[in-house]
């Protein structure tokens, strides 16, 4: 089980927070797919994440 709002994700009681807000969540098996939507004007590149549930 999963719940994101903004900037943080939560997977079976665990959080993760990242720098940018959170655009959508894959779940694959016991992945969660995480893409987040880094603004035009950053120079970030990491905007896809992988987390088991253990959110690391």
């Amino acid at each position: 089980m999963y719940q994101y709002d903004k900037k943080h994700i939560e997977i079976n009681g665990n959080i993760y927070d990242f720098d940018f807000d959170i655009r959508t969540v894959i779940q694959y098996k016991e992945r969660f797919i995480v893409l987040l939507g880094i603004p035009f004007n950053k120079t970030e590149i990491n905007n896809i994440y992988c987390l088991d549930a253990q959110a690391i």
